[in-house]
């Protein structure tokens, strides 16, 4: 039976209307970023001098301070960057983007990001390496392999954003002012999150290469449940459509219901812009920094990131990566995606995890809605055949599934839960 629009966005609709009543308290709201790659920048500080109180950007470069009534003067500085000044704040701006350059690469940041500079794809080093990238790239995930069994574990989490405690006196929010007791809080920032919504997935997967054949046995599935007051499967269908599989790998990434074209696909070369960057060496592996912009911020690509092996297999290690502030999403505000990989022993690379954030907002007031959705992945098998049986067996109920006890979940779920997840 369909489930009702309305029911899908009640507990939606009552976060906003949270956030609406705390905006009015005035706070200002912002990102810190590299100049030169627009990677989020973490434990900047950020300290405004007109009221005499600071903060620091938490591991998605965001910030949160209180405005005051005063004059604003924001000072910004994190070590390795040129610090920056801000003292013309307009009065009905409460969001800012701040980059900072890197004090190393300042003079090489110019000739990088200058949009009139004579940028071209022959005998660019980076557009060389970013096809040797897309050659090997259907030799770096699962599906190259005859067969593949792997573990997944999914988290999908709500939260409210730095809310102001006073203001859940009020007769409307007090039947719910249980969900405000744990916060939780990332190391090096005064930011607070509250989480409202959480389900997990743990998952086993077996792919078959010839004849193509697929199976996912969900072993255990656990999610807050309100009772009427929500419609849980509609909130949970509403996420996981926004928050679709982000697989660089594939050519298109479907998200927030957007197609967007992977930095590594066949035609990336067409609409992005790369750009070498450091070699660096992690563990004994040697990879290169490779960072990539829209030809136009206004396509629906991404920017950010990429760490590329040099072992000869050209496979991405790590990437980090965002949207443009100039592509239209609505109510989607400030994603960050981040994504690690892990070299097999046989020498290929897989995805170990996948981090997608963003903010949500219905409109310019509106603010303090987190989404997150966590994807991880463990004891990776390749090359073994798969039985038949597998492939045949019925589907297990789903009530097994969500009858795990609590001890099963912490031995099994691979991100253990902060306090205000936990409760």
């Amino acid at each position: 039976m369909p489930y009702s629009p309305i029911k899908v966005f009640s507990l939606l609709a009552f976060l906003f209307c949270t956030i609406h009543a705390w905006g009015q308290s005035r706070h200002l709201m912002g990102t810190v970023i590299d100049a030169t790659t627009r990677e989020p920048l973490r434990n900047a500080s950020i300290y405004n001098r007109g009221e005499n109180k600071g903060t620091r950007t938490d591991s998605l470069g965001r910030f949160v301070i209180p405005r005051g009534n005063g004059k604003i003067i924001l000072a910004v500085s994190m070590v390795g960057y040129t610090g920056r000044t801000i003292t013309s704040v307009p009065t009905e701006k409460d969001t800012l983007i701040i980059a900072l350059v890197p004090e190393a690469q300042k003079m090489q940041q110019v000739v990088v990001t200058n949009r009139r500079g004579k940028y071209r794809n022959k005998e660019n080093p980076a557009v060389e390496l970013i096809r040797k990238v897309i050659a090997a790239r259907d030799l770096n995930r699962p599906e190259a392999f005859d067969y593949t069994t792997y573990e997944e574990y999914d988290k999908v989490e709500i939260s409210l954003r730095d809310i102001d405690p006073k203001k859940l006196n009020k007769r409307l929010l007090k039947p719910y002012k249980f969900l405000f007791d744990h916060p939780d809080s990332v190391e090096g920032d005064t930011t607070l999150y509250y989480p409202v919504y959480l389900e997990e997935k743990l998952s086993e997967n077996y792919l078959q290469k010839k004849p193509a054949r697929t199976r996912q046995v969900i072993t255990g599935e656990k999610k807050v449940d309100y009772g009427d007051l929500v419609d849980t499967k509609g909130v949970s269908d509403y996420m996981n459509t926004l928050f679709s599989d982000i697989d660089i790998y594939s050519g298109n990434i479907m998200l927030f219901t957007n197609q967007f074209l992977s930095p590594i696909s066949n035609s990336a070369p067409t609409f992005y812009e790369f750009y070498l960057g450091d070699t660096i060496d992690i563990d004994g592996q040697k990879l290169v920094r490779l960072n990539f912009i829209p030809r136009n911020p206004n396509d629906f690509l991404f920017r950010g990131m990429l760490y590329i092996t040099l072992d000869g297999k050209y496979a991405v290690e790590k990437l980090n990566m965002t949207i443009s502030k100039a592509i239209n999403l609505n109510f989607i505000k400030n994603l960050h995606i981040r994504q690690d990989y892990t070299r097999t022993s046989d020498g290929h690379y897989y995805r170990v995890s996948s981090d997608a954030s963003a903010d949500f907002s219905f409109s310019a007031k509106g603010k303090g809605i987190h989404g997150r959705k966590l994807v991880a992945f463990s004891h990776l098998v390749t090359g073994e055949p798969i039985p038949d049986s597998v492939f045949a067996s019925p589907i297990p109920s789903p009530d097994t599934a969500a009858a795990k006890p609590e001890s099963y979940w912490r031995e099994h779920r691979l991100e253990p839960l902060a306090a205000g997840e936990a409760r």
